[in-house]
């Protein structure tokens, strides 16, 4: 069983009920504060024995906005760390120019010694770029077609679409994994996951209730068994969740309660600009989740959830040693993934301030997954020692 970071960078100083931060209202001496502590962490993150980590993009966002360009936080860690895989999750693809992208993530690959994972994502702060959500997935499929030719075409080519119209394209460097470089994309919807099966790419998931979930990687192995003819393994589900380790389940719960609570409302939506994400503006179709038996119920709909809620939907998993490790293996076991990553810094926390929920996971949780492996065979789960 894997066990990956997702470090999200978050801005702590933000204005209640403010979505972005004006320049007026940051400190720039804490936003470097912030920065050393994660450049801090990073030098020894090996030592923890965590499996991977990833980093994602965000722009202009106070929650989380200290992250507009995850690629040099994977360079940093390339420099930090000698084994561990280094992943994006991910760069935000409607909002650049293949090209230019295509040819860092191969940079990346050669500079990590083949430890990076390409996590593209189709959702992004569109606002900010001037790129309405509406496009977002036609760009995002055709930036990806340019991507993945580009890393193995033997010449040079011409890529005539919708929006980009390239008369000659070749790539260098190209990436040290052979063909690509693993790739995830995080989605709920079916024509995502369609894609990501047409594609062979990895599923990620989070943001949903442990059932909801289920929901997604059954219909991501029915489609791909059905219409491309292969079948995904645990190893092509991943995860997500806000996870925090106490020396007690009250004591888990006392540290992280507030911060967990206040994350999903300050972290989407919100005026002056929205977060974007409905079928309203035409980022989801009509038929996005009709393979749900339910209404869907992503981040936009878990605001204002009590503790008890987001911790018996499987959203948050917070207590002690025990009963974290029992959780995780349980959402693996249900889910038929052998890939958490797991988020130990929500609301208005810092990394500093969960080194304890970090070591306690090190030492007292991390040592017992990885004893587990996740087997998945016709539809059922089993862990196995």
């Amino acid at each position: 069983m894997k066990v990956w970071l997702f470090m999200r960078v978050g801005y702590p100083k933000r204005i209640a009920g403010s979505y972005l931060l004006a320049g007026k209202d940051y400190d720039r001496l804490l936003g470097k504060e912030i920065y050393d502590e994660v450049v801090e962490f990073l030098r020894g993150v090996e030592g923890y024995g965590f499996d991977g980590i990833f980093f994602p993009e965000h722009h202009s966002r106070a929650a989380n906005g200290l992250s507009p360009s995850p690629n040099i936080f994977v360079a940093m860690t390339a420099v930090l760390t000698k084994k561990m895989k280094i992943g994006l999750m991910g760069n935000c693809l409607p909002l650049h120019h293949p090209v230019r992208l295509g040819e860092e993530l191969a940079l990346l690959d050669n500079l990590t010694n083949g430890r990076l994972v390409v996590g593209m994502t189709r959702g992004g702060d569109f606002w900010a770029f001037q790129i309405p959500s509406a496009e977002s997935r036609e760009r995002f499929e055709e930036g990806w077609d340019i991507i993945q030719k580009g890393w193995q075409a033997e010449e040079p080519f011409e890529y005539h679409g919708k929006y980009w119209n390239l008369d000659y394209v070749a790539f260098l460097p190209r990436p040290l994994q052979q063909p690509i470089p693993e790739t995830w994309i995080p989605s709920i919807s079916a024509e995502s996951i369609e894609w990501a099966a047409k594609n062979r790419i990895h599923l990620a998931a989070s943001w949903s209730p442990t059932d909801q979930i289920q929901e997604s990687f059954a219909y991501y192995r029915k489609y791909a068994k059905e219409n491309c003819g292969w079948q995904p393994g645990p190893e092509h589900c991943i995860v997500s969740r806000d996870v925090y380790v106490g020396a007690t389940n009250a004591k888990a719960r006392e540290e992280a309660e507030k911060d967990l609570l206040v994350g999903p409302a300050e972290e989407f939506g919100g005026s002056p600009a929205k977060y974007g994400r409905n079928v309203a503006d035409k980022y989801f179709s009509e038929r996005a989740t009709d393979y749900k038996k339910g209404e869907h119920v992503g981040v936009m709909e878990i605001k204002n959830w009590s503790f008890e809620l987001l911790q018996r939907e499987g959203i948050t998993i917070v207590g002690d040693p025990d009963y974290v490790t029992e959780q995780l293996l349980h959402q693996c076991r249900t889910l038929g993934t052998n890939k958490i990553m797991m988020r130990p810094v929500f609301g208005r926390l810092r990394l500093g301030q969960v080194m304890k929920s970090l070591n306690l996971m090190a030492k007292e949780v991390l040592p017992n997954l990885s004893k587990e492996s996740i087997e998945f065979s016709a539809g059922t789960t089993a862990a196995r020692a």
